[in-house]
């Protein structure tokens, strides 16, 4: 039990080191751009999704998955596609994934859609930050 405790205490303490949040945060808005299906889960069991067309989101609030079209929203932490009678509202989980979870014929489906290329894009739009003086970023930390 020691171990354990002390184990997520050094994994909040690198949390806390690296500036990231601790405990999981919901991206307010996914990012545009074209997501390929990542995992595919039917009722428990893996499944290849490597041949499902991609997902398509628009800057400009339009989307397309094969040869269906509408817009697409976000409310509450989900992103909502006006024409999709089938997948429901997917979860977002970061700025650049998002998760469906359905059921179908009596099957439940869980799909998790990852952007292909939207971190590469807005880290080659940011602009370079100077280098920081040495030291800097770090903090004193006991647990």
């Amino acid at each position: 039990m020691r171990r354990h405790v002390m184990a997520a205490g050094s994994a909040l303490a690198l949390l806390i080191l690296s500036g990231a949040p601790p405990g999981p945060a919901l991206a307010a808005q996914p990012v545009p751009g074209t997501y390929r299906c990542s995992s595919y889960n039917v009722a428990g069991g893996g499944g290849s999704c490597r041949n499902l067309p991609p997902l398509v989101l628009e800057p400009d609030g339009t989307y397309r998955y094969s040869s269906t079209r509408g817009r697409w929203s976000v409310a509450g932490g989900r992103l909502h596609l006006s024409a999709s009678t089938l997948w429901g509202p997917g979860e977002i989980l970061g700025p650049d994934t998002v998760r469906f979870q359905y059921e179908y014929r009596g099957w439940r489906h869980t799909v998790t859609w990852v952007c292909a290329g939207c971190g590469q894009e807005a880290a080659a739009a940011a602009p370079a930050a100077a280098p920081a003086p040495p030291g800097a970023g770090f903090a004193g930390v006991s647990l």
